[in-house]
């Protein structure tokens, strides 16, 4: 996706070792990374993710009692769309049994060159009832 400085922001999956899960033998965690890519050299990389972007913190991102999953501990990325002003909407997986919403937020130091990106998760979608989003804050719309 460009930016407002030309240059490109570029979401990727990725996993790494971590807790067992409530699924016996299931020690892996599926998250979110980003990377700044260089808009007059694409093979250069500017800057990328230290820590994920988004990580399973959810019950139902990490596949609790209650949100049964068939890949617990998951965040994958699925589509990603820009809002204008270098603020983009990602949707994500869930622990392979439902659909998440964020936005990230990129924005850059003019002095340092550094971007900071951020990401606030608003929403699932339960696959069960496909017309009904359920916010992070408890509240539904239908």
């Amino acid at each position: 996706m460009e930016l407002l400085d030309k240059n490109y922001f570029f979401i990727y999956n990725s996993a790494r070792q971590w807790e067992p899960s409530e699924k016996p033998g299931w020690t892996i965690q599926y998250n979110v990374g980003f990377a700044i890519i260089d808009r007059k050299n694409p093979l250069r990389i500017l800057q990328r993710s230290e820590e994920p972007l988004l990580s399973p913190t959810e019950p139902w991102e990490k596949g609790t009692a209650f949100y049964p999953a068939f890949v617990p501990n998951a965040i994958f990325a699925e589509g990603i769309k820009s809002l204008g002003n270098n603020k983009f909407v990602v949707f994500y997986g869930c622990a392979d049994t439902t659909v998440g919403s964020a936005t990230i937020t990129v924005t850059k130091n003019e002095q340092t060159g550094a971007y900071s990106v951020t990401a606030q998760k608003h929403a699932r979608i339960l696959n069960r009832t496909p017309y009904i989003a359920q916010f992070t804050d408890g509240t539904c719309d239908i």
